[in-house]
């Protein structure tokens, strides 16, 4: 929705991340910081922004944030065939209970549950759903190459019927992913760098993609490049309208 967490997070961002990044912010009159550690901002900076980057633990928890939510809602899901969606990586549930109220139906697991209503299941080890879903997350970067494995392993074998994930735009550039996204039916790429904690200041550091992947669409994927009309803090974001300024 991290060893490696299957929750719905993989990017930064969530309410909670504070107490889920690892890192600790150095006392008043410190003139060294630890490598990894959070500079003294980081109580009003987005996570996402900061060099170094906080270190990531444990599952890696980071929420997905609303406005790449409704970017896979209204442009991604609509090129899905009709099937029941497997939120695998659900984490606090949020992207799942978006999910339902777009009016997909949803399963939710994660390995480490954060919220009622979430099944307890390792998608990089564990059974899918006996149903044949369409496997959509936003999966713990930190386990990205894992899940992305898992993930057309499982669509090749005929054991989900797609698969969805949310991955940092860079993550597209590495040589060694090449064949994986080739072989992709489509790619959304979000042109802005979300905020991942609501109510912080400054933008992130990454643009993200939505990615999938479809049974006997052997690629290459139809690309395309979405960009936000506003950007007051990239929360909620109307796509289908010009950026204002454009011409």
């Amino acid at each position: 929705m991290r060893s490696p967490r299957t929750t719905g997070a993989g990017i930064p961002g969530a309410q909670d991340s504070l107490a889920h990044d690892g890192a600790s912010v150095p006392q008043a009159g410190s003139t060294t910081r630890r490598a990894g550690a959070m500079p003294p901002t980081a109580r009003s900076r987005d996570l996402a922004s900061l060099r170094p980057q906080p270190r990531r633990h444990g599952h890696d928890f980071w929420a997905t944030p609303r406005c790449l939510t409704e970017a896979l809602i209204r442009h991604v899901l609509p090129e899905l065939p009709t099937a029941a969606i497997w939120e695998c990586a659900a984490g606090d549930g949020r992207l799942a209970w978006a999910l339902r109220a777009a009016g997909c139906t949803v399963v939710a697991s994660d390995i480490e549950p954060r919220a009622y209503g979430i099944e307890r299941r390792d998608f990089l080890s564990g059974e899918p759903p006996p149903s044949c879903f369409i496997a959509a997350t936003n999966p713990p970067f930190c386990a990205i190459d894992r899940f992305l494995a898992r993930g057309l392993h499982l669509l090749d074998d005929g054991l989900i019927a797609g698969l969805v994930l949310l991955v940092r735009c860079d993550t597209l550039t590495a040589a060694r992913r090449a064949d994986a996204f080739n072989r992709a039916a489509g790619i959304l790429t979000c042109c802005w760098r979300p905020v991942w904690i609501e109510g912080s200041k400054g933008n992130g550091r990454w643009s993200n993609a939505w990615v999938w992947w479809l049974p006997r669409q052997p690629g290459p994927p139809a690309s395309r490049w979405l960009r936000p009309a506003r950007i007051p803090q990239q929360i909620i974001l109307p796509f289908d309208e010009p950026a204002e300024g454009a011409q």
